[in-house]
């Protein structure tokens, strides 16, 4: 369990450390509640950090799977600190699928951690990927509360609903009691 946001900064500086003793470089983008974690957007524990992207050959991918050399490096920093052996993981993808937002890459905020590189998306993209997922995990999800956590001003919120509903089939009923929900007087 990642805690607290300096729990995150350690378990990303001790990845940082064990990849720069094997003379290793990542760079990786990541989403959901460690991203929001990360840029102190929330305050709330998460259990892993979502992994969106690796760069491959220097440019941004979005990837199912994590190289085996950083998996293996994360699963070392999980025995050390005592977090999930998946505390780092591509999972996210299963949810938001490899669909990022256009134009992404331009909008990241990158973290040094040695030869880690963490780069979140910026949080007009982070709130439309926590829509993706709440239309797949309704109103009581935990995407929904960080939407509120975010304080996602009108303007912001519209955004990334567009955005959003551009990637799901807008008659789902789910899809369609979600946006009464965000855009009624108490969503």
């Amino acid at each position: 369990m990642l805690d607290e946001r300096d729990t995150l900064i350690e378990a990303l500086a001790r990845l940082g450390d064990t990849l720069a003793d094997r003379d290793l470089h990542f760079h990786v983008a990541i989403v959901g509640g460690a991203a929001l974690l990360l840029t102190g957007q929330i305050s709330r524990p998460t259990q892993d950090v979502d992994v969106a992207a690796v760069a491959t050959d220097g440019a941004l991918t979005s990837t199912w799977y994590l190289p085996d050399p950083l998996i293996e490096a994360s699963r070392d920093v999980a025995v050390t600190l005592g977090l999930d052996p998946d505390w780092l993981n591509a999972g996210a993808v299963a949810v938001i699928g490899d669909d990022l937002p256009d134009g992404y890459e331009t909008r990241l905020d990158s973290y040094r951690f040695g030869p880690l590189t963490v780069s979140v998306l910026s949080r007009l993209d982070l709130m439309g990927l926590k829509l993706l997922a709440a239309f797949d995990e309704g109103p009581h999800s935990q995407h929904v509360a960080d939407l509120r956590a975010m304080e996602s001003t009108p303007d912001e919120l519209e955004k990334a609903l567009r955005w959003a509903l551009s990637r799901r089939d807008p008659n789902d009923p789910l899809v369609r009691s979600m946006v009464h929900h965000f855009t009624s007087s108490d969503g």
